[in-house]
């Protein structure tokens, strides 16, 4: 156990970029958009990425979509600097408010 506290210091090392989580015009969350965010925030030195995290619009998302950006948000950035995914929730009953309620 002591062999991976080094490389986790090591990879939470330096600045850390809270990603905002990009919405099409149907208030949809648009993992399309991601590119030019994540590659910005690369260019401009951010060492660690955090998807879903306070300015992230965690607390807005249901788990599916938190689940999505953080797919998206790794695979755009390719392994180019560390990710870290948001997990916290805002309103735990999100997901029951997207359940449609039994006809009658």
């Amino acid at each position: 156990m002591a062999s991976i506290e080094p490389k986790l210091r090591k990879a939470l090392t330096g600045i850390s970029g809270i990603l905002v989580t990009p919405f099409d015009a149907q208030d949809k969350v648009a993992p399309d958009r991601l590119t030019p965010i994540v590659d910005r925030a690369i260019g401009a030195g951010v060492h660690i990425l955090v998807a879903n995290g306070n300015t992230g619009e965690f607390y807005g998302l249901t788990t599916a979509e938190a689940e999505k950006m953080v797919h998206a948000v790794a695979e755009q950035i390719a392994g180019r600097v560390p990710l870290l995914a948001g997990v916290g929730r805002g309103n735990p009953f999100s997901d029951v408010a997207n359940v449609p309620a039994p006809a009658g």
